[in-house]
């Protein structure tokens, strides 16, 4: 049974603003690469920059239960490829392409967090009056209800992971030419 008392709603609230301020570092990382690589001179081809967000692969020393058990199910809930879906990201993927110019299909930062140009309140599967101003974003969102996470593992979670992958092709085209 889920516990809705001030305490948890201020952990909830600070989870919230530590999982979106990692997001915010991701979308910076993404769009700075992207800009980068658009300064570049004589380069032709095609970039793509995917940026991935995970929750921190250590268990919290302050999370109350310190059981060998608990530890070896955080492990398998952000190592092991429980929800293969997780392995996308938490899911807090940023991916941005060049053919002419970059482009990820986000007009900014929040457009992304909360799926929509002003702040928002993902705050389906709580008790709604209790999270009513909490402005929790997406990734939370997806976090808690469709991978399964507890709110009393998020809250205690200090750490991201933020991994970002380029994919460059150059391919070398060659005109074909039929002798006859």
């Amino acid at each position: 049974m889920q516990v809705y008392d001030d305490e948890m709603r201020a952990m909830v609230v600070a989870f919230n603003e530590r999982l979106r301020n990692a997001c915010m570092e991701l979308y910076n990382r993404v769009e700075k690469l992207a800009d980068e690589y658009a300064q570049m001179k004589g380069l032709a081809g095609k970039l793509d920059i995917e940026g991935r967000l995970y929750l921190g692969h250590e268990y919290s020393k302050k999370h109350p239960i310190q059981t060998e058990r608990a530890m070896d199910v955080w492990e398998m809930l952000t190592q092991w490829g429980f929800f293969s879906i997780y392995n996308l990201g938490c899911p807090a993927t940023m991916t941005a392409s060049s053919t002419q110019s970059f482009s990820h299909g986000y007009d900014n930062v929040n457009d992304w967090l909360y799926l929509g140009n002003s702040v928002n309140n993902w705050n389906h599967g709580l008790d709604l009056e209790w999270s009513k101003d909490m402005h929790l974003t997406h990734v939370f969102y997806n976090l808690y209800t469709y991978l399964g996470f507890s709110l009393h593992d998020l809250i205690y979670v200090e750490d991201f992971d933020i991994k970002v992958n380029l994919k460059f092709d150059n391919s070398v085209h060659f005109p074909l030419r039929l002798y006859l």
